[in-house]
């Protein structure tokens, strides 16, 4: 055998090695690649909702089914998770849910927020006093019983203005309402609430 048909086999077996090899190495990034695509929240069990809801209730089960409770009646649909995203579909419609850090779904103003069973309810929802002083004046709000809150202006230690009204929770997104009023949009950054009026920041303090 001369050098160069030597040469020339000894190139062969690599290309052929190359080609056994690959697949091995291939085979190992694929299912890596499958694993990560398969990435994302996870969401099994019962949801129940935080406040004024569309729905009733989810039940997540195992095998990519929901079941949708709504008045009374429950109804079987699909669902899957994309990162932070629940996508829920149900009778040809699909709803997307938002997966907060503490792993409530917030579905918008329309569906509301569901928290799983024994979490996030209880500890996300807001109750006693949070004030804010703004050129000496005192705003009050005071948060009692399931979405009631009473708001009241103070200036000198005087209440000056007082009302009932209602809130409605959506993550760290707190809307306040009062007959008469425009709605207060408030987001919670640790204990307090802070919210923009007039183009200024305005934090509330718990009290």
């Amino acid at each position: 055998m001369t050098v160069s048909s030597r040469d020339a086999r000894i190139a062969e077996e690599k290309e052929a090695l190359s080609v056994i090899r690959n697949p091995l190495l291939v085979l190992p990034l694929a299912a890596a690649g499958l694993m990560l695509a398969g990435c994302g929240a996870r969401v099994s069990g019962v949801y129940k909702p935080q406040g004024a809801t569309f729905l009733d209730g989810m039940n997540f089960k195992s095998d990519g089914k929901v079941e949708l409770t709504f008045m009374t009646m429950t109804r079987e649909g699909t669902f899957g998770v994309d990162g932070d995203r629940v996508k829920v579909t149900n009778g040809g419609d699909t709803q997307i849910f938002t997966v907060e850090s503490k792993g409530c779904l917030d579905g918008g103003r329309l569906l509301g927020r569901y928290c799983k069973e024994g979490k996030g309810g209880t500890d996300d929802s807001l109750s006693g006093a949070f004030v804010a002083q703004r050129e000496g004046t005192a705003i009050h709000l005071n948060f009692h019983g399931p979405e009631k809150v009473k708001v009241s202006v103070v200036e000198r230690g005087i209440t000056q203005n007082s009302a009932e009204g209602s809130y409605r929770q959506r993550g760290d997104l707190v809307t306040v309402s009062v007959a008469g009023g425009a709605p207060l949009e408030l987001r919670r950054n640790g204990d307090a609430l802070e919210a923009t009026m007039e183009g200024r920041l305005v934090k509330f303090e718990k009290r």
